[in-house]
């Protein structure tokens, strides 16, 4: 069952207009909510559905320590708001509990900020909870849901951020506490490329920086460039030509093997095929299995 049908069930008959929603005070309408919410999800629970609402007062929103990014898209608020108005089907936000008894965002920031655009009345929304997850685990989280189908991390801060994330919560390492190599962490980390990830890492943390250099004999990488909106595959990059352009399985290999933009640019073109074959429920495409997009519909 749609969570829509749900809401449209069990919503405050006095909430539903506007002049109802001003004559009450705020004790009135979270209590309203409250009552709504409750109702709600006993229907969700018995369905076996994963979803439950929450008010949006009960959820800690902490952007700087779980947000995968540094700014909010206005615009993304804006049509994620006007998605919700017009009763769109959004999918659930992620929160988590953790060892300090309180529930936190992990993912789902601007659909948040969306609702709270919306007012009072309709302070609640959809979420999964995640009970099991360490504070390490809850704030990759949000970096793992947008590599496969959020916003992409357009900037530098924002690629930045997120590296900053995956080195400080320790997914650099191997659980023997061993380095994993930079191209080894450009592959999990899809938004960036394996000399991108060396300048990164000789910036941030110069010290693992060194421990890298030691382990791998890989070279350590000058200071990053002051620009701000530099790309990690320029828009006039020759990849997406070169590629098309090898029609061989093991030419296209030794294309992306010594040809940074290329690497990223299949990695890129495979993180979208990926995405659409999940909204289908069709099995991912693992690297290895992957001979690329010949360009020939």
């Amino acid at each position: 069952m749609k969570i829509n049908e749900i809401v449209k069930r069990y919503y405050p008959r006095e909430l539903l207009s506007s002049e109802g929603a001003s004559v009450l005070d705020g004790e009135s309408v979270r209590a309203l909510l409250r009552r709504f919410v409750d109702e709600a999800n006993g229907d969700l629970d018995r369905l076996g559905d994963e979803r439950r609402l929450y008010l949006l007062e009960d959820i800690q929103i902490d952007e700087p320590r779980f947000q995968s990014r540094n700014d909010i898209s206005g615009e993304a608020v804006e049509t994620y708001a006007q998605s919700y108005e017009n009763g769109a089907d959004m999918p659930p936000v992620d929160i988590a509990l953790l060892d300090d008894g309180r529930l936190y965002l992990i993912d789902g920031f601007h659909r948040c900020r969306a609702r709270m655009r919306m007012g009072a009345a309709w302070g609640f929304i959809d979420a999964v909870l995640h009970k099991n997850l360490s504070e390490a685990d809850a704030r990759f989280f949000s970096i793992k849901e947008n590599m496969k189908n959020g916003l992409p991390l357009r900037s530098r801060r924002d690629r930045e951020k997120a590296f900053a994330i995956y080195v400080e919560t320790g997914r650099c390492r191997y659980p023997n506490g061993m380095l994993k190599s930079y191209r080894e962490i450009a592959e999990e980390l899809t938004f960036l490329g394996k000399d991108t990830a060396r300048r990164y890492m000789s910036s941030l943390f110069p010290e693992i920086a060194r421990q890298l250099s030691n382990r791998y004999g890989e070279p350590e990488a000058g200071p990053l460039e002051d620009s701000s909106s530099k790309t990690e595959l320029p828009e006039k990059s020759t990849a997406p030509a070169l590629l098309k352009s090898l029609k061989r399985t093991g030419e296209r290999a030794a294309a992306i093997a010594t040809d940074e933009s290329a690497l990223l640019y299949e990695r890129q073109l495979l993180a979208l095929l990926n995405a659409s074959r999940a909204r289908w429920r069709r099995g991912v495409i693992e690297t290895a299995d992957y001979e690329g997009i010949s360009g020939e519909d």
